[in-house]
């Protein structure tokens, strides 16, 4: 069976979101509103290329601020904006 290029990127992005839900050091719905709590703060505010909202939810939900920074690095994001852009994006992308 020959596997189609379209269909082996699937196949990878599948599984970069099952292993970083396995990995995911938060509830998904902490993960979920943290996201949301995210985008409304950079509705009215710049990315400051660091995690200051970030950290605002983590700190006032009493989460692992350590933990988690460095699970968001690990899949490619290094400030909120990028929290939105790489990380969201493995959950919320639509299937091509």
């Amino acid at each position: 069976m020959i596997i189609s290029k379209k269909e082996k990127l699937k196949m990878i992005k599948d599984k970069n979101k099952q292993n970083a839900l396995n990995e995911m050091p938060l509830s998904i719905n902490d993960f979920f509103i943290l996201i949301e709590y995210i985008e409304k703060k950079l509705i009215t505010n710049e990315c400051n290329n660091n995690f200051k909202f970030s950290n605002e939810f983590i700190i006032n939900n009493n989460l692992s601020v350590e933990i988690i920074i460095a699970w968001f690095n690990e899949l490619g994001a290094f400030c909120d904006c990028e929290v939105l852009f790489n990380i969201k994006d493995i959950f919320f992308k639509n299937k091509e």
